[in-house]
């Protein structure tokens, strides 16, 4: 169970750090219970072997409102997947919409109001026509907990 705070070693305030903060805690812990440096470290896609390299953003909201991200791919890289994630941290109104996430002005992910991680794909052939991309995550229910997003590109360079 990896440890979500610096200060308190317990899953219960997971949502209020981010996705990074808890791989790098993982990563740190793992570094310094073996003899692997920082330099050893890479990433490794089964499905797209010849891509060595990944960007994950990641947002999330506690009330109701909209977190919007811009961000550009420069032309130069080879994005072979874009994939999504976004997860609702508790079950309210069930048949109420609840959360979005949408990538470049279109619906990637809606949900209703029920616990849970919920993912989509999309054609990877957009990001290499365009420079400039976004990303937003929509919480529409204002007592639903709180709503995450997650958007990870895998690419290679030349």
């Amino acid at each position: 169970n990896p440890v979500l705070s610096d200060d308190n070693p317990s899953s219960d305030n997971s949502l209020t750090h981010t996705l990074l903060d808890a791989i790098n805690v993982v990563i740190d812990e793992a570094l310094q219970d073996t003899a692997i440096t920082a330099a050893d470290l890479g990433y490794y896609h089964w499905q797209y072997e010849d891509y060595s390299s990944f960007l994950m953003m990641a947002v999330t909201r506690n009330t109701q409102g909209e977190y919007p991200v811009s961000f550009a791919v420069p032309a130069s890289l080879d994005v072979a997947e874009v994939s999504a994630t976004m997860w609702i941290s508790r079950d309210v109104h069930a048949t109420a919409p609840c959360a979005t996430f949408t990538l470049d002005g279109s619906d990637l992910i809606s949900q209703k109001c029920g616990k849970g991680f919920y993912h989509a794909t999309t054609n990877a052939n957009t990001f290499s026509a365009s420079a400039a991309h976004s990303f937003r995550l929509v919480q529409l229910a204002s007592d639903a907990g709180a709503s995450g997003a997650l958007l990870m590109l895998v690419y290679s360079e030349p």
